[in-house]
C-alpha cells in the first residue's frame, strides 16, 4: 500500500536535489541561473500561519485535505476490502504529524498499519495510531541547544542566524542543521511568502521544554 515507483518514472532526464537549507542561502543565487526550472516542492501545511507569518495552532484543512487524500488514494487501490480501514481520528494524526511531509506521512501510515498487522486488527484506531507516532518519534534526536531556537521559531515563524560550535563539526547555523535534519519545517501562505515552523512530531518536546524553563 505504500510502496511506489513514483519517483523513478518521471517524465523527464534528469533532477537535481539540494538541501533545503541551500535553497534559502544566499549562495544558492548563483547556481540558480545555470538551472532554469528550479522547483520548489512545498509541504502542504497541516496549521495556518497568522497575518504576520507566525504559526497557530489552527487547522489547515485544505493542507490536511491533500494529506487524507494521498493516503486514501492508496487505500482504494486495494478494493472495497480495505476501505474505512483508517478511523478519521487516527487518520487526522498521522497527517498532523507528518507536518506535511509525504515521505513522513507515508511512513507513520505504513507504521501504523504494521502495528496493527502485528496486533490482528482490522481498523486502524487512534490509539493505534498515537503508537505509531511514538515509534517514528524516535527516528528524531535533540539536543540541548536545539530548544531556544525551536522555540522561537514556534513563536515568530522566523529562522535565525545563531551559530553553535562543536568539537566534531566546529561552528554552524543552529537552523541550518534542523533544516536538514527535519526537526523545522518550511511552508508558504497563499501569498507565496515563507514561514517555518517545529515539526509536530516533536511539540510535545518543546512544550515539556517550555514547562521546564517556564515558558508560556
Amino acid at each position: 500500500m505504500f510502496s511506489s515507483s513514483l519517483l523513478i518514472e518521471l517524465n523527464c532526464h534528469i533532477i537535481y536535489c539540494i538541501p533545503i537549507s541551500l535553497r534559502y542561502s544566499p549562495s544558492f543565487r548563483q547556481p540558480m541561473e545555470t538551472f532554469q526550472k528550479c522547483l520548489d516542492l512545498n509541504n502542504p501545511p497541516v496549521f495556518d500561519c497568522d497575518d504576520n507569518l507566525r504559526p497557530t495552532h489552527n487547522p489547515n484543512h485544505k493542507g490536511r485535505e491533500i494529506l487524507i487524500n494521498v493516503i486514501n488514494k492508496r487505500i482504494t487501490s486495494l478494493g472495497d476490502s480495505h476501505k474505512g480501514l483508517f478511523n478519521p481520528d487516527a487518520l487526522e494524526l498521522i497527517c498532523k504529524k507528518s507536518g506535511g511531509v509525504m515521505r513522513d506521512l507515508v511512513r507513520l501510515a505504513r507504521t501504523t498499519c504494521e502495528i496493527g498487522l502485528r496486533n490482528k486488527l482490522t481498523l486502524i484506531t487512534l490509539e493505534t495510531a498515537e503508537e505509531a507516532v511514538r515509534e517514528v518519534r524516535k527516528e528524531y534526536n535533540l539536543n540541548d541547544y536545539h530548544y531556544p531556537e525551536l522555540d522561537l521559531i514556534h513563536r515568530t515563524g522566523k529562522l535565525t542566524t545563531k551559530a553553535h560550535s562543536l568539537p566534531s563539526k566546529g561552528e554552524f547555523i543552529i537552523c541550518d542543521e534542523l533544516l536538514q535534519n527535519k526537526l523545522v519545517l518550511g511552508y508558504y501562505n497563499s501569498m507565496q511568502e515563507s514561514w517555518f515552523d517545529i515539526n509536530p512530531i516533536l511539540i510535545e518536546d518543546l512544550e515539556r521544554w517550555q514547562t521546564a524553563n517556564h515558558h508560556l
